[in-house]
């Protein structure tokens, strides 16, 4: 059977694509910085972002090389300590920045191809769609749609009577609660001399 969307948040769509591309220009920005300092490839991005401090020095050392002497070997870890390596505060604040993003650390959503950060289009679609229902059969279809009519017609029911002069002096409301039964759901009855009050109001 085919399965129809019977119900999408665009809110939440909309929030989720902005925070996919906060988040791709953060990392973007990252990334830019490291290719600046040439020190080799980014290896492990999430590594940079967690402790930058401790990658970058990992990088800078996979790089140095000793000088050859011819009669003694030099101790590569003395070495690095005499070397003037610059302290790259730019990356470090770059590597702050990404790790506040708000999708960073769905570490499968994003991969490095080439010089450039790009999210996985299925892994977003996910995210972006987690709020939308989908519905096969006939009786999901006309239950869904059951559901969301009472949701919406609660809600407009509630703005209207929320913001209408003098409702809130009703001598009775237009519906009695005669029972509960589903969880969170009452039985209501009509209630004329509350209708007919209310309707006094408009």
């Amino acid at each position: 059977m085919k399965a129809d969307i019977i119900y999408q948040d665009p809110v939440h769509q909309e929030q989720v694509k902005k925070e996919l591309e906060t988040t791709r220009l953060k990392l973007q920005n990252l990334l830019d910085e490291w290719i600046g300092l040439d020190i080799g490839p980014l290896e492990n991005w999430f590594q940079l972002i967690q402790n930058p401090t401790r990658h970058y020095s990992e990088a800078v050392r996979s790089v140095v090389e000793v000088p050859a002497t011819s009669r003694y070997q030099i101790n590569k870890d003395l070495y690095m300590q005499i070397l003037d390596v610059p302290t790259p505060n730019t990356l470090y604040l770059k590597a702050k920045e990404a790790q506040k993003a708000p999708l960073t650390g769905i570490l499968d959503l994003w991969r490095i191809e080439g010089n450039k950060f790009v999210v996985d289009a299925d892994r977003a679609d996910e995210l972006i769609f987690a709020r939308s229902v989908v519905a096969t059969t006939p009786e999901q279809k006309k239950l869904a749609a059951d559901v969301c009519k009472y949701v919406e017609l609660s809600k407009s029911l509630t703005a209207t009577l929320s913001n209408m002069p003098g409702a809130g002096y009703l001598t009775s409301l237009p519906w009695q609660i005669t029972g509960r039964q589903f969880p969170g759901m009452f039985i209501l009855e009509m209630e004329p001399e509350g209708l007919r009050d209310l309707l006094s109001k408009v």
